[in-house]
């Protein structure tokens, strides 16, 4: 078994820091990656939701303009 100096084992403990913080930074970015991707299907499940939306007839709209036919048709 190998006695580390304290030099040495500064060097390893701030290496294994420094591994650490990389670590953490490639886990934030991933989490990141993996949120935006999250965001965009949302957006597109949100997106669908409006499209259908828009798809539907607008009943009052609808009511009136057959209103509009039928007087005009009354006339």
């Amino acid at each position: 078994m190998h006695n580390f100096t304290s030099k040495e084992s500064l060097f390893f403990t701030s290496l294994k820091t420094e591994t650490d913080i990389k670590r953490s930074h490639e886990l934030n970015e991933l989490e990141s990656i993996i949120m935006t991707a999250q965001e965009y299907q949302d957006f597109q499940e949100m997106e669908k939701e409006i499209t259908s939306i828009e798809l539907q007839p607008r009943h009052d709209i609808v009511k009136e303009i057959l209103n509009k036919i039928y007087n005009n048709n009354e006339k």
